[in-house]
Order: C-alpha cells, then structure tokens, then sequence
C-alpha cells in the first residue's frame, strides 16, 4: 500500500514539475505552436498543407497562391501539393 502511495505522490510531481516547465516555454505563458530560443526570441511554427508536418515559418518554403500563403517543408510536398491543386483532387 505505501508503495502505490508513493508512486502516486511521484507521478503527480513529475505531472506538477513538467507542466510548470512547458508554461515557460511560450511567451507571456500561453499555449500556441512556435518555439522559443535561449535568447527569447520566438518563432511560430507552420503546417504543411500537403504532409501535415509542422515547421519553423522561417525555415519553411513559402508560396503564395491567390491571396494566401501557404508554408511547405520541402520543395517535393510544394510540388506535390501544386500538382494537386491543379487537378482537383
């Protein structure tokens, strides 16, 4: 008994300590996709449209297509995704 106590009383620290740790990581502490550098700069993340990954908007391959722009991880999801859009799928 006193050792399911114990592992309980462990899990719920781990649980208090790394949602403490996680509010820090997004500036004014809320929650959102970016990443924040040791210098205190942020940097939101992006979707792909085509594989669904997420990606620093700085790294990210942009193409603006009518009047929205749309963030790529690579060259092969823009074409591929291009390709798509055109016939209609």
């Amino acid at each position: 008994m006193r050792f399911a106590i114990l592992i309980l009383v462990i899990f719920f620290l781990y649980r208090y300590f790394r949602k403490k740790k996680t509010r820090k990581d997004w500036p004014d502490g809320q929650f959102g996709p970016g990443r924040t550098y040791n210098d205190g700069t942020f940097e939101e993340m992006v979707e792909d449209p085509y594989c669904k990954v997420f990606i620093q908007k700085g790294r990210a391959i942009k193409e603006r297509i009518g009047t929205r722009t749309y963030y790529f991880c690579s060259k092969e999801c823009r074409d591929r995704y291009l390709e798509k859009m055109k016939t209609g799928q």
